[in-house]
């Protein structure tokens, strides 16, 4: 039962991630036979220590139809940044099904008997400061589609918001899959850092990545991303012009990176994503967190 429930979740993650595996076929007989042998060795090997992982660290289901799965400290990729925060000891993320479920996700960190989000310090610095920063404010930043909730893309496979409490650049993101005007965009959000949130906005989201991420894509980087076509141009965002970084996939996608006054924003849809012109109308609006 976990190694179905595992295999379903990283069907679920690859659907959205960067990196993408590829196979790859042997082409020369005599390797073929040799690696006939090695690899269902090696193949149990590695189940062996997946599965024991899996039991150390399971996924929950909780009553509400949320979903939560706790894992070790995050292994660093070709794409993570060089900061690393050395008091995160362990990483967690969260699944919800509505806005509605995601503001009483926040809302509920601290409190109750769910032991996850009730000590959400073990998470970290950062995922302590924002669930700080968004229950101070009493509000989070949800997308929006002509001044409206963006109506999120409805899978039956998975739910449509996701929580990580550490993501690129070892920061909690939020990611929503959305339907814009018949295109699925997989709404990928960070909120800048108090710390960060000043220097930002005379930043172009280039510079941006550069300074706070140098393993990041953008242009001048290109040696660390072969296969990824990297540029800067514009966007029709919110009802203006604003300076955007693609990075087009040798397949039919691309990620449009954007900041806005408090997010760091990645747009992750086909290539002739933007071509409807739904972005002229997309932005952000905020949604109250539910009171007790």
């Amino acid at each position: 039962m976990k190694s179905e429930t595992l295999i379903n979740i990283m069907n679920e993650i690859d659907d959205g991630l960067l990196l993408r595996c590829e196979q790859e076929t042997i082409q020369h007989g005599t390797f073929r036979k040799t690696m006939r042998k090695v690899i269902p060795l090696a193949a149990s090997f590695l189940l062996v220590i997946v599965a024991a992982a899996w039991i150390l660290h399971p996924g929950k289901v909780y009553v509400d139809g949320t979903t939560s799965g706790t894992t070790a400290r995050p292994t660093v990729s070709s794409t993570a940044p060089i900061h690393v925060n050395p008091d995160l000891p362990t990483a967690a993320s969260w699944a919800v099904e509505s806005y509605e479920q995601l503001a009483e996700l926040w809302s509920s960190m601290g409190k109750g008997d769910n032991e996850e989000t009730q000590n959400y310090q073990q998470y970290g610095s950062d995922f302590e400061a924002l669930v700080e920063k968004l229950q101070g404010e009493n509000r989070i930043l949800i997308p929006s589609l002509d001044g409206k909730p963006a109506p999120l893309h409805l899978n039956d496979d998975y739910k449509d918001i996701m929580v990580s409490t550490s993501n690129a650049l070892n920061q909690p993101w939020v990611w929503y899959t959305i339907d814009a005007n018949g295109e699925k965009v997989t709404v990928k959000t960070m909120y800048l850092p108090r710390t960060q949130i000043e220097a930002a906005q005379t930043m172009t989201v280039a510079e941006y990545l550069e300074t706070y991420n140098p393993y990041a894509p953008y242009p001048g980087n290109e040696e660390k991303h072969p296969g990824l076509t990297i540029y800067e141009g514009e966007i029709d965002y919110d009802g203006t012009k604003v300076t955007a970084l693609f990075t087009e996939f040798v397949d039919d996608k691309m990620e449009v990176y954007l900041l806005t006054d408090e997010l760091l924003v990645c747009l992750l849809m086909d290539k002739d994503g933007l071509d409807s012109g739904w972005s002229s109308t997309f932005g952000f609006m905020e949604l109250p967190l539910v009171s007790e």
